[in-house]
């Protein structure tokens, strides 16, 4: 593109030309402060220096630098008229003074700034709201600044080496903090497990601008992070350290990744590979240490129909967090994208309060969120054993769990220290889903069963103390707190639809007390509502309640006994509402029930009320 619009002066002294150009034209963009130098005139070849300063729109500018035979911006995939911002840049060309002269004997340094640059990188890379300084010489071209890529602020060290001697001719060093919404839009969405900011300092180097290896330093001492179903956790302001290491197709997808976390609350280190969609198709981690609790390995393949097969064998893994509730007010269910398979044989399966299953074994299937099969065995203590199966028919699929010293297993699985000894066993029934898809307005319940506890006893259990504090029954707290409640058995059938676990009939006798409860509780929102009654010295007090027909009207109900007292229970489920009806210890059990009232359902508990049903036309309406 030549010069035009030029107004300047020029000098011609004995063997050199100088000239000045106080303004010209590039095609759009603007010159100035130029200057010409041709020294010793009688050499053949002699070179000639020119300088100026260029202002314009970035666009032009690449549209200039992009004309054969430099083509820039084609070298590194960019189209200038996809480009925005303004660029200053100050010029300086060194040319033989020949009539033929090659692209590689012109000299060229050009320095500058761009603002506001907002331009494409391939296809699928965008930086946007650049600052950015730069240099380009003959042999590489050198950036650096601040832009934003996704709406992330990124620092960026990018050194372009022009020559073709060696295939990695891209370096770029990228700096960033970035928080939960930045690591979202840049695709590493880490949800509740890495929280706060996070450092990072990545090391790309690939071939004209496309990426194919990357290494990254990531400091995670701002952030908190949380790996509570196996126990690995840090808090903010703790040392932690990471590397990854990853290879990319010239497609720009990922190949494969190692990483590496060498911290005093976690070590570990393994390899990822990707399939040609930059989908994860293998995960192998021989070692994970954190804390005295978890020292195992986890080898991982997908397959078609995004199968997972997962396998975890060593010395013991964290398990407290295994029972632990999902964040309050979540609905989403949990569930894997196709068929499952998962393999656990470790030494010992580490629970709450020092308890322990070891050693530990489960092997389960299944596809999505419904399990096909399970083997489940372990040892809770010297006698205690703990076994589940599952099997399968064209009907359903049934579920048995038992374990043979219940209070250990309650209180190691969820931290519940008010059950001494106990049988249990639990018995759950899937129906097989008759579409590919489940019906939402289908009543037909996730799954349905019954938990039966036997020869137990109950000790400080802070529910029951409620109870009986409002229905002035001092001498059972006073029995829980020493020697406990002696309970024979307790028989809880339930079903459960999205969540809500709905009991009917649940009920509990011993030769001191007698509970029933009907209700349900809505997990995913973590509330409850209970009712039931209360039948002090349950075993002389349910006598009367053996008598034919008199007894039915006595009780109404089997493990109220004669003389008891109504409750409710309602509200958050940790901390519910508890009230006792001391009235009703008056009534007999078939007019008990106008005491406990009606069971609000899990809408009407948060506040929707209930629609009225629709009225029937009749003739006069017509």
């Amino acid at each position: 593109t030549p010069a035009t619009q030029a107004a300047g002066s020029g000098k011609l002294s004995g063997d050199t030309f100088a000239g000045e150009v106080t303004s010209a034209r590039v095609g759009p963009l603007l010159a100035s402060n130029g200057h010409v130098n041709i020294p010793n005139l009688h050499v053949h070849g002699t070179v000639g220096t020119m300088t100026a300063h260029v202002a314009g729109q970035m666009s032009d500018l690449l549209a200039l630098i992009d004309m054969k035979p430099l083509n820039y911006p084609t070298r590194f995939h960019i189209n200038p008229a996809d480009t925005k911002g303004t660029a200053t840049v100050d010029v300086a060309v060194k040319v033989p003074m020949l009539h033929d002269v090659g692209i590689n004997q012109i000299g060229i340094l050009v320095t500058g700034q761009v603002n506001g640059l907002d331009l494409a990188l391939g296809k699928s890379t965008r930086i946007q709201k650049g600052v950015v300084q730069f240099m380009v010489d003959n042999s590489r071209l050198h950036a650096n600044g601040d832009v934003f890529y996704s709406g992330e602020k990124l620092n960026l060290d990018w050194t372009e080496v022009f020559a073709d001697t060696n295939d990695i001719t891209s370096h770029v060093v990228v700096k960033a903090v970035l928080d939960a919404e930045g690591r979202k839009q840049l695709g590493l969405d880490t949800g509740e497990i890495l929280t706060g900011p996070l450092n990072v300092v990545a090391t790309l180097s690939g071939h004209r601008g496309v990426i194919r290896h990357v290494d990254a330093a990531l400091d995670m001492t701002p952030s908190v992070v949380s790996l509570d179903i196996i126990g690995i956790s840090k808090a903010a302001g703790v040392a932690g350290d990471a590397n990854v290491s990853a290879d990319f197709a010239p497609t720009g997808k990922i190949k494969n990744a190692d990483f590496k976390v060498d911290s005093a609350w976690l070590t570990t280190a393994g390899n990822a590979k990707f399939d040609a969609n930059g989908n994860l198709a293998s995960l192998n981690v021989p070692r994970v240490n954190a804390g005295p609790a978890n020292d195992f390995s986890l080898a991982m393949t997908r397959g078609p129909n995004n199968s997972l097969d997962a396998t975890l064998r060593g010395h013991s893994i964290n398990g407290a967090g295994l029972a632990g509730r999902g964040a309050k007010g979540s609905t989403k269910d949990q569930k894997f994208d196709g068929p499952f398979k998962i393999s656990a044989h470790l030494d010992k399966l580490a629970l709450r309060a020092g308890v322990a299953i070891a050693p530990f074994t489960l092997d389960v299937s299944g596809i999505e969120d419904r399990l096909q099969t399970l083997s489940l065995s372990g040892s809770l203590s010297r006698n205690g054993t703990l076994s589940g199966s599952m099997t399968s028919d064209a009907a359903d699929r049934k579920m048995l769990l038992s374990a043979n010293d219940a209070g250990t297993f309650f209180k190691g699985l969820f931290g519940f220290t008010s059950i001494k000894g106990g049988k249990l066993a639990v018995a759950v029934t899937f129906p097989r889903p008759t579409g590919p898809e489940p019906d939402p307005a289908s009543d037909t319940p996730d799954f349905q069963g019954e938990a039966t506890l036997k020869d137990f006893r109950v000790l400080h259990q802070s529910f029951l103390v409620r109870i009986f504090t409002a229905g002035s029954l001092l001498g059972f707290i006073n029995l829980m707190s020493s020697s406990g409640i002696e309970v024979d058995t307790l028989s809880l059938p339930f079903t459960s639809k999205k969540g809500v676990l709905s009991i009917r009939d649940a009920r509990a006798s011993g030769p001191a007390i007698g509970v029933s409860a009907d209700g349900y509780i809505d997990r995913p929102n973590n509330v409850l509502s209970l009712r039931g009654s209360i039948a002090p010295l349950y075993g002389v007090n349910s006598i009367l309640g053996m008598i034919p027909l008199l007894g039915n009207v006595l009780t109404s109900k089997e493990g109220e006994g004669v003389v008891g007292m109504t409750y409710t229970a309602k509200g958050n489920a940790d901390e519910p509402d508890v009230s006792v009806n001391p009235l009703s210890i008056l009534t007999p059990g078939i007019l008990r029930r106008i005491f406990e009232g009606r069971i609000p359902t899990p809408a009407e508990q948060q506040g929707t009320p209930a629609q009225p049903a629709p009225q029937k036309a009749t003739a006069a309406t017509h």
